[in-house]
C-alpha cells in the first residue's frame, strides 16, 4: 500500500494554484495517451472547469471530455463545499456552453468525506439533494451577475441529467502513478525509490561483459610488457585497472535498473547523451596509445556535468565512468585507436 504521509504534509503547505498545477502535471505525465489534448482552465470564467481532458476534438460539436475539479481544502471534501459546482455544470451545459462531460472527478488532498463519497454513488439521492439546496446554496453562486432560480424548465433539465458521471479521484492514486516520473522529485524533492548500490562486483559474466571486457584486454595488450592479456594473466597495474572498470560497469548497471524501476521513460539513455557530449572532444584528440585514450576518456566522463534536475541527484562518478563501458557494449564507443 502506498504511504502518503510525507507527500500529504508537503501538499498541505501549497495553495490552490499549486494544487491545480500538480493535478495538471499528473494528467500530462501519466494520462496523455487517454486524451487528444488537455487544458488547465481554473480561474475566473472557467465555468466550473479546472482541468479538462478532451477525448475527441473539442472543435466538433458534442465532443467527449473529462473534467477534473480541483479543491484545495485542509479537510475532507463535503457536498456543501462543492454544491455550487454542481450548479455551474448544470447551468452551463443547459445553456449549451459545453456538452455534459463523460466523467467529472473531484480532486482534493484529503479526498471526500464518507457521506459525500456515498452520495456520489447514489445518483438519485444526489439529484434530490441538489434540487433541495438549489435556492439556498446554489442559485446565487453560479455567476456573479445574476441569481439562477429553480424554474420548472431547470427542474426538468435536472431530472433528466445523468448523475452517474461523478467520481472521486483519490490522492493515493495520483501519488502512486507519479512515483515513476520526474514529478515525484519536482514536487517532493526526493526519489520515491531508494537506490540500492552494488555490495560487491559479481563474477565475470561473458553474456553481458564480453564486449567491453574484450576491448579492455586489447588495450592492455597494446601496452603491456607481457604482451597479449587475458583474464588469467593480468598483471598490475592492468589488473587493478580492470577491477575498477568492472566495479564501475556494475555500479552503472545498478543505476540503469534504478532508473528503469523509477521512471516511465528511459532516462539512462539521456545520461548516455550527457556522457557522449562530454567525452566527444576527448575522443577526437590524439593519444600516444589506446590505454591512455581509454583513461583520458574515462577521466573526462567522470567530470561530466549533469544538468537534469533529477538525474543530477542520482548519478555518481562511478556511474559516469561505468556508462562508458555500457556504451562500449552498445557499440557507441571504442577504446582502440
Amino acid at each position: 500500500m502506498y504511504r502518503m504521509g510525507k507527500p500529504l504534509a508537503t501538499i498541505m503547505t501549497w495553495d490552490d494554484d499549486t494544487w491545480e498545477e500538480f493535478i495538471h502535471d499528473w494528467l500530462t505525465e501519466c494520462h496523455t495517451v487517454k486524451y487528444i489534448t488537455h487544458e488547465r482552465l481554473g480561474g475566473a470564467g472557467d465555468k466550473g472547469r479546472d482541468i479538462v481532458g478532451f477525448i475527441t476534438d473539442p472543435h466538433i460539436k458534442n465532443y467527449i471530455w473529462h473534467n477534473y475539479q480541483c479543491k484545495f481544502y485542509s479537510k475532507r471534501l463535503s457536498f456543501s463545499d462543492v454544491a455550487d459546482e454542481f450548479g455551474k455544470l448544470i447551468f452551463f451545459t443547459k445553456n449549451g456552453d459545453f456538452p455534459t462531460p463523460e466523467k467529472y472527478y473531484f480532486v482534493a488532498p484529503k479526498d471526500l468525506s464518507t457521506t459525500f463519497s456515498e452520495l456520489l454513488r447514489n445518483p438519485s439521492l444526489l439529484k434530490n439533494k441538489i434540487l433541495n439546496v438549489w435556492e439556498e446554496a446554489i442559485s446565487k453562486k453560479i455567476t456573479s451577475t445574476q441569481t439562477i432560480p429553480l424554474t420548472q424548465d431547470l427542474i426538468d433539465y435536472i431530472n433528466n441529467f445523468n448523475f452517474d458521471i461523478f467520481y472521486s479521484l483519490p490522492l493515493s492514486k495520483v501519488l502512486s502513478e507519479i512515483t515513476k516520473t520526474p514529478l515525484y522529485f519536482k514536487y517532493f524533492n526526493e526519489m520515491f525509490y531508494a537506490r540500492d548500490f552494488p555490495e560487491f562486483t559479481p563474477t565475470y559474466d561473458p553474456s553481458i561483459e564480453s564486449v567491453y571486457v574484450g576491448q579492455l584486454l586489447d588495450v592492455y595488450s597494446e601496452v603491456s610488457p607481457a604482451g597479449k592479456m587475458n583474464l588469467t594473466n593480468l598483471i598490475p597495474p592492468y589488473s587493478n585497472h580492470f577491477k575498477g572498470c568492472r566495479d564501475d560497469f556494475y555500479f552503472a548497471s545498478s543505476l540503469s535498473r534504478y532508473i528503469r524501476d523509477s521512471f516511465v521513460e528511459d532516462n539512462f539513455k539521456i545520461l548516455k547523451r550527457y556522457i557522449t557530449s562530454s567525452i566527444e572532444s576527448e575522443i577526437y584528440k590524439k593519444h600516444s596509445n589506446s590505454f591512455d585514450r581509454c583513461n583520458e576518456i574515462l577521466r573526462q566522463a567522470s567530470l561530466t556535468t549533469i544538468s537534469h534536475p533529477v538525474l543530477s541527484k542520482i548519478c555518481e562518478v562511478p556511474d559516469k565512468k561505468g556508462i562508458c563501458h555500457h556504451m562500449i557494449n552498445d557499440g557507441d564507443l571504442q577504446w582502440k585507436i
